[in-house]
């Protein structure tokens, strides 16, 4: 974690973001699971933030960035959400409009566990098919909101 926008602060601000689409339906599919990281990926770096792990599965997402002390959180998953959804729903007709629910969980990580989370947003696809999931990391994407 060398890049510039660690260097410009001396702020060690790792946070773990998680939220869910509409009624946890699974709509995120493998066509649009790669639109969907690109637009948020791309939306948190044009903010500022060092993308340390991105990952999810077809009814939820994790983040894991660096987070500048400048930005605030809710400023951060709602441009994700938007360019995200955005993106999805002008890419061609579909059955049903993309949508996120309304809320999010956020987590805030020490700097001796950032390796431990960034692993586990990684590696989401196995933990779920295992069933190894931490609960405090999934609490909030289980839990259906709105």
């Amino acid at each position: 974690m060398t890049s510039h926008g660690l260097r410009r602060y001396r702020a060690q601000t790792f946070v773990h973001l998680v939220w869910a689409t509409w009624q946890r339906a699974p709509m995120i599919t493998a066509a649009r699971r790669r639109m969907i990281h690109r637009a948020i990926a791309g939306q948190a770096r044009k903010m500022g933030c060092v993308i340390l792990a991105l990952g999810g599965m077809e009814d939820h997402i994790h983040l894991f960035v660096w987070f500048p002390p400048t930005l605030a959180i809710a400023e951060l998953v709602g441009r994700a959400k938007g360019a995200s959804s955005y993106i999805v729903n002008s890419s061609g007709p579909a059955a049903e409009a993309f949508k996120w629910q309304g809320g999010y969980g956020a987590f805030t990580v020490g700097p001796n566990q950032v390796d431990i989370v960034a692993r586990y947003v990684k590696r989401q696809s196995q933990r779920h098919a295992t069933g190894r999931l931490s609960e405090a990391l999934e609490s909030y994407a289980l839990e259906p909101s709105d």
